[in-house]
């Protein structure tokens, strides 16, 4: 099954195309979104995970970079390009590879191809209920390694030496700062675990010949190898065929998805988790002995007195990981519902089907981002900052397709015409303040936003 629902032959295909064999293998992996799944299923498709969160958004690539780098692939569910759709209800997978295979879609056509997605369909017969369950770990390995304290002061004589030719700060010195002489923390090793992973799927399937019904549930909790990063997931689906006669069917899709997520910046800037982590000096404490998150340099008085500096600046502008993780929060809360329904006309002339479909789409999500003041020495932040971002969007498609499919003794003959037209409409509110004393206004204005 290619594009647009029309059926093609292996031997009269002249472009690449892949197929996820073993379907019901392949789902029982212990992963819990479609992109993990197809790892290693085709030859030609790659995909990595872009960060250490259960949400991070996974790379895809087929037959390797090209030269944009906002590159991405098309999903098409069920006919329906961008339709959400849980790992468990997948039928088969098909992945178009190149330009050739992909031009069907058009404007649609994601530039690093399309991958295909049929899901499972209501059965005739009693009612039955089935119910699968896993449970599994997740570990980071192959962990990048930060610079000890002596490669560190070493990398920064050489900067000097071959910059302004200065010698290097006397806080560098053991002799005059002890401080940064003893390891205190491994920072990769302090902000990573091993984190469990649930999911939970449940379908209730039954029918006639003239009517089949499949509703199914899915709930995945997956944290994150990162610490306090989690992603809750929860997704109903409910599908619906009805025959009228022998040629036409109408169908009912209806999707339903709602999650709970914790994540955190791994952006290689100096806010994020995983550049903190290489950068902080392993000199550095995690937590000062009052319980505070530790800072690149020592924060008693005593210290300072003794050695007349704590020698505050001389690892720069560096942010504790562990506060980022523990202290910061990135929370989402986004809905998304789709409704799909189809209407099927085929074989009034032999070979001839018509199939009109409209679909409907809604998108919300709430933002909730919270960075706490910092007084230990490194990058110090005076005030606490919230911001707040709630985005609705509403998309409506119609797209109606006659395909013509017919074998005369040798001969195969197709075509197919399509049109489609859509709408859609986006509306955003964001707000923000730096300059919070308290986190008690964030609290009120999460809360107003809940009751509106």
């Amino acid at each position: 099954m290619l594009g647009y629902g029309a059926a093609t032959r292996k031997a009269d295909l002249s472009a690449s195309v892949g197929l996820v064999q073993n379907m019901d293998v392949v789902k029982n992996r212990p992963v819990t979104d479609a992109a993990a799944m197809l790892q290693g299923q085709i030859p030609g498709v790659t995909i990595r995970n872009l960060g250490g969160e259960p949400s991070a958004e996974a790379k895809i690539t087929i037959r390797g970079e090209g030269s944009r780098k906002d590159e991405s692939v098309l999903w098409v569910v069920d006919g329906v390009p961008g339709a959400p759709f849980n790992i468990n209800d997948v039928e088969s997978i098909v992945v178009l590879k190149d330009a050739a295979s992909a031009a069907i879609y058009g404007a649609y056509s994601g530039s690093a191809g399309v991958i295909m997605v049929t899901t499972k369909k209501g059965s005739t017969g009693k009612a039955m209920i089935t119910y699968e369950g896993s449970y599994g770990i997740s570990k980071a390995t192959n962990l990048p390694q930060s610079l000890t304290i002596e490669q560190q002061r070493q990398v920064r004589e050489l900067a000097y030496k071959n910059g302004s030719g200065a010698a290097l700060p006397s806080g560098w010195d053991v002799s005059k700062n002890p401080y940064i002489g003893t390891t205190h923390t491994d920072w990769i090793d302090a902000i990573t675990r091993t984190a469990p992973f649930q999911r939970h799927y449940i379908t209730l399937s039954g029918g006639s010949e003239t009517l089949t019904n499949r509703l199914s549930f899915l709930y995945t909790d997956n944290e994150g190898t990162l610490l306090n990063t989690f992603h809750k997931e929860l997704n109903l689906r409910y599908d619906a065929t009805y025959k009228f006669g022998k040629h036409i069917r109408l169908r009912e899709d209806a999707f339903f998805k709602t999650w709970d997520n914790r994540s955190t910046s791994t952006d290689s800037g100096g806010g994020g988790v995983i550049s903190g982590a290489l950068t902080m000096p392993h000199s550095a404490e995690a937590y000062y002995s009052d319980g505070t998150f530790g800072g690149t340099a020592p924060k008693d008085q005593e210290y300072k007195d003794k050695y007349g500096s704590n020698f505050a600046d001389l690892h720069g502008d560096n942010i504790n990981p562990l506060r980022i993780l523990l202290a910061e929060s990135l929370l989402r809360k986004p809905i998304t519902f789709n409704s799909s329904t189809f209407l099927e006309i085929a074989d009034v002339i032999p070979g001839l089907k018509f199939t009109s479909r409209f679909t409907y789409k809604l998108d919300k999500t709430f933002d909730k981002t919270f960075t706490p003041m910092r007084t230990e020495p490194g990058k110090p932040l005076l005030n606490n900052s919230v911001s707040y971002e709630s985005s609705t969007f509403y998309k409506w498609e119609v797209e109606n397709t006659l395909n013509y499919d017919k074998v005369f003794g040798d001969h195969h003959v197709g075509a197919l015409v399509s049109t489609t037209a859509n709408k859609q409409r986006g509306l955003s509110f964001g707000t923000s303040n730096g300059m919070l004393e308290t986190k008690t206004l964030s609290t009120s204005i999460w809360n107003l936003e809940h009751q509106v």
